[in-house]
């Protein structure tokens, strides 16, 4: 079950790096 949680918080943290990326890469063009 904890690895289940840790992957379920790791693949969270990896969308909000992605939009976060999507939107300065976005903002700076």
């Amino acid at each position: 079950m904890a690895m289940r949680v840790a992957m379920m918080g790791a693949m969270l943290a990896a969308g909000l790096v992605a939009a976060r990326v999507a939107a300065v890469s976005s903002a700076h063009r």
